[in-house]
């Protein structure tokens, strides 16, 4: 508790100056993050290398999660008419202030040419531990582009392991208007992702009315360090006249823990210790899609044949797969929906979103059944294993004025049939409010979140208990050119009804921040007084998400910084600590080059 109070004494005496991370407030969940999901990786990219606001397509904004449709159409509107001279112009667009100040940092209004070779040099270092050999992990991302040609090679390392070449991920790519084809590694995305979609994917966030519509190009190289999943063969897409046709064939090799010859689970981490348990497992996949493109319609229909050479611990191991997909756009509000069938199992999904720039809303259903493949999956879910999950979710986005925005959503659902060592049905629900504010140069975000679920404590007792955890979080940043701080206070507690059991747990930050044109540093100090786990999403070096879990009583500081050497190099570091204790060190290091 020492530590606790003193940063809060620190806290009460620091004023006010950081921009806050928009990326947090989609990203940031209760749960262990590393590595990035794909639509990190694109804005990422992106930062990298600018869109001209002037020149930008309707595709290139529908990256950004931030904008609606109608804020989309807004934007394309104003620029058949006007020019935009400095990225706050949107607001003659009727885009609203809060918004603006999250994608600012990804357009600019002149034209950059994209690097045609850029290449991720990173190590990470974290003090010995007695059982492993080796605590270095290491990664290498190298991309070319040539014309419609595009080249990629990944490697990963991971701690403990010896050969840098681990995990790899290659590819080589053609695009053009009506083509794409890809050779080596690659991902493939059908309809809202129920049997095919990155599986580092966002669901529900504190953008209440983004995540559960999903859209993207059909097959994609695959760039993520994330090593399983990812499919290996050859994909291609065709498209003619108002259809697409997309084919796809996989073998590939997984690591899986088998026990009498079969699949019991699969390596999920990727740190391969034990090399009898690496690549010991192929996965073949043939699939076929055709969509249908007419003005506001989109109707979709895919076919899969997936087997792996081994049983899997109660399913089946060789199955065929079918789904239909649809999005249809009135006035710009998406009515979407998925529905597949495979192993015998049923999953769906039914969506709308509408509203105009002041008013947003989500309405999603879904419908898991217990056991369904969910393999290459990732659609809106309560959980990262979404079969047997039965569900109702309203979201609101409410813009009171360009300055003062509400995110609030309600999320009902049931797992209806016996999971684990269950013994009956569990249900659950949760709860957001948000309300974020910009006033000149400070930014306030109040956000209010709480869960209720059933859940069995011990496997040897057959009680339920409802548990409840309620978080409450308020952020103050204050953006001076340059210099920029950020504050947050946050209380966390979960209540045991039954049981009458009350925990808590308190986290406080002060993070600054200071920014030029050649480079960047951040440096943040929290301290935790806890008996529950808090989750805080923290900066890293690109490529990187993550979300530090804390408990105990402690210290914790991190320090960033970015150095662009010139216009085509760029030095990032970061080190880590929880200062009351003496093992907890992490370093990383990381050379970015593009020309």
């Amino acid at each position: 508790m020492k530590y606790f109070i003193n940063i809060i004494a620190i806290w009460s005496i620091l004023t006010c100056l950081f921009s806050q991370e928009a990326e947090e407030n989609i990203f940031s969940s209760e749960a262990e993050l590393y590595h990035q999901t794909e639509l990190f990786g694109k804005l990422t990219k992106i930062k990298i290398s600018p869109l001209n606001i002037n020149d930008v397509s309707k595709k290139e904004l529908e990256i950004f999660p931030w904008l609606s449709e109608k804020d989309i159409k807004n934007i394309l509107a104003y620029l058949r008419t006007n020019s935009i001279k400095k990225i706050s112009d949107l607001e003659k667009a009727g885009i609203n202030k809060i918004t603006i100040s999250e994608i600012e940092p990804y357009f600019q209004v002149k034209r950059v040419l994209n690097p045609t070779f850029s290449n991720s040099i990173r190590a990470e270092y974290q003090q010995a531990k007695a059982d492993l050999p080796s605590t270095v992990k290491y990664l290498q991302k190298t991309i070319i582009n040539y014309s419609n040609f595009n080249f990629g090679f990944i490697s990963q390392k991971d701690e403990g392991e010896r050969n840098p070449f681990d995990f790899y991920s290659y590819y080589a790519e053609y695009c053009q208007q009506n083509k794409h084809f890809i050779l080596g590694k690659y991902r493939v995305f059908l309809g809202q992702g129920i049997l095919f979609a990155p599986k580092l994917g966002i669901s529900k966030s504190a953008a209440a009315t983004y995540g559960a519509f999903k859209q993207s190009d059909t097959i994609r190289p695959y760039t993520s360090s994330y090593e399983i999943w990812e499919l290996q063969g050859v994909a291609f897409d065709y498209k003619f006249s108002n259809l697409k046709l997309t084919a796809f064939g996989s073998h590939n090799s997984l690591s899986a823990n088998i026990s009498d010859n079969k699949i019991t689970s699969f390596n999920q981490s990727g740190n391969h210790l034990d090399p009898n348990k690496k690549d010991n497992v192929i996965e073949t996949i043939l699939g076929s899609a055709l969509s249908y493109n007419y003005k506001n319609i989109k109707l979709g229909i895919y076919a899969i044949k997936q087997k792996f050479d081994l049983e899997i611990d109660g399913k089946n191991n060789n199955y065929l797969a079918i789904g239909t997909d649809f999005n249809i756009f009135t006035n710009d509000y998406p009515l979407f929906g998925e529905i597949a069938y495979a192993d015998k199992k049923v999953a769906m999904i039914l969506g709308n979103k509408w509203g105009d720039n002041q008013i947003r809303q989500l309405l999603v259903f879904r419908y898991y059944q217990k056991d369904f493949p969910t393999w290459h999956g990732k659609p809106f879910s309560a959980q990262s294993s979404f079969d047997n999950e039965r569900g109702i979710y309203y979201g609101i986005t409410y813009i009171a004025r360009s300055n003062l925005r509400f995110n609030i959503y309600f999320d009902v659902w049931q797992h209806p049939e016996t999971r684990f060592w269950e013994k009956m049905p569990t249900s659950c629900n949760e709860q957001l409010f948000q309300i974020e504010y910009k006033h000149q140069y400070n930014s306030f975000r109040l956000r209010i979140q709480n869960r209720n679920k059933e859940k069995y404590i011990t496997v040897v007792e057959s009680k339920i208990r409802d548990v409840t955890r309620t978080v409450y979080r308020f952020d103050w940043s204050n953006d001076q050119s340059s210099f920029s701080l950020k504050h947050r206070l946050e209380y966390t507690y979960e209540y045991i009804v039954n049981e009458k059991i009350f925990e808590k747990g308190y986290l406080v930050f002060s993070q600054l921040s200071y920014k030029s044109s050649i480079f960047q540093l951040i440096f943040r100090i929290a301290a935790y007084n806890t008996d529950v786990l808090i989750y805080m999403y923290e900066n890293n070096v690109d490529g990187i998400m993550q979300n530090r879990i804390f408990s105990g009583d402690g210290f914790y500081a991190f320090g960033l910084t970015k150095i662009k050497l010139n216009s085509k190099v760029e030095l990032q570091a970061k080190i880590s600590n929880i200062l009351s204790e003496s093992d907890n060190l992490k370093l990383y290091l990381q050379l970015i080059t593009h020309f």
